[in-house]
């Protein structure tokens, strides 16, 4: 037997611009009606593409959810590494990347915060993404306690710290558009849950979050 063709690799092509299109109008779709609501004749009608055009593309909308959730957490991927470039003090390190972090999750729009619930979803077809970048972020900790010279640490404590990060953004940064105030509030938080965690006996902590204004105190339900 000779080896099977992808799927994609049997479609027609289209070109960039047109598939570009595409993506947009399906931003603007999944951003204002969520992932189950939008049907690709709604991802058509705000490209402004036929049908046929739209499956020599993409097979479905799945497969435009996909990409789009690819380029999702490829962003904060590549964020976070360019937070880090050219520095060389892990403290300085994990700073960078807390705050590349909570900037990333300030920023989200519509589309960001339906990929964002989608991918948290156990088996849904995005849900991969999300583990690798956690992975990923999972290991660029990891790498950064090894440099620290602090040995080795059980990798649970690195999920744990994300999952605290996604925590305090959630709780912080979910309201819409997002203060600054709001964003150096979520980094001076999770940095101080981050450092303390990976810190070594006797190593300077960041200061502890003062409360915070009145008019800022959250309810947590």
């Amino acid at each position: 037997m000779g080896k099977r063709r992808s799927k994609v690799s049997r479609k027609p092509s289209v070109g960039k611009h047109t598939r570009e299109r595409i993506v947009a109008g399906a931003v603007e779709v999944f951003g204002k009606l969520g992932y189950a609501n939008a049907r690709v004749e709604d991802i058509l009608l705000a490209a402004d593409v036929s049908r046929p055009t739209f499956y020599k593309a993409f097979e479905s909308k799945d497969e435009v959810f996909e990409e789009l959730s690819d380029r999702h957490h490829r962003d904060i991927r590549e964020r976070i590494l360019r937070s880090i470039e050219g520095v060389s003090d892990p403290a300085a390190q994990l700073e960078a990347t807390t705050d590349a972090f909570m900037r990333w999750r300030a920023e989200l729009g519509p589309i960001g915060r339906v990929l964002d619930v989608e991918a948290r979803i156990p088996g849904s077809s995005i849900a991969h993404h999300r583990a690798k970048t956690l992975g990923e972020m999972s290991d660029l900790f990891a790498e950064r306690t090894r440099v620290a010279g602090r040995g080795k640490v059980d990798a649970v404590l690195y999920y744990g710290l994300i999952a605290a990060l996604e925590r305090v953004a959630d709780l912080l940064l979910s309201k819409h558009p997002v203060s600054e105030a709001a964003v150096q509030r979520a980094k001076q938080v999770a940095l101080r849950i981050v450092s303390g965690s990976l810190a070594a006996p006797g190593e300077p902590l960041p200061p502890l979050p003062g409360p915070p204004e009145r008019s800022h105190v959250l309810k947590l339900t």
